[in-house]
């Protein structure tokens, strides 16, 4: 028998879709380990354009809000986008195909 070798782009491109993947599944989990309590889009909770730090790995913005949790946050979003475009076009050209 024969083995065949998985191409190392597939892997690479597996391993990223799945961690994206588990952000998106533990989002909010994630963000009451980063903030507590706080709603991500709550304006004026932290300090405005504080640098990166332990606190807050990616800093604050300009609404004092952490920018790692808003990340965590639209990320769930773009890939709800992403999923449901792939989708309408993949029924759109099987309908044209057939």
């Amino acid at each position: 028998m024969r083995q065949t070798k998985l191409d190392p782009k597939l892997i690479i491109g597996s391993i990223i879709i799945f961690s994206l993947i588990f952000l998106v599944l533990f989002q909010p989990l994630l963000n009451k380990l980063i903030i507590g309590d706080t709603n991500p889009l709550t304006v004026g909770v932290f300090p405005m354009y504080e640098p990166p730090s332990l606190r807050h790995p990616l800093g604050t913005d300009r609404f004092g809000r952490d920018i790692l949790a808003l990340t965590l946050l639209s990320l769930r979003y773009s890939l709800t986008v992403g999923a449901i475009a792939g989708a309408i076009s993949t029924i759109i050209g099987i309908i044209v195909g057939f």
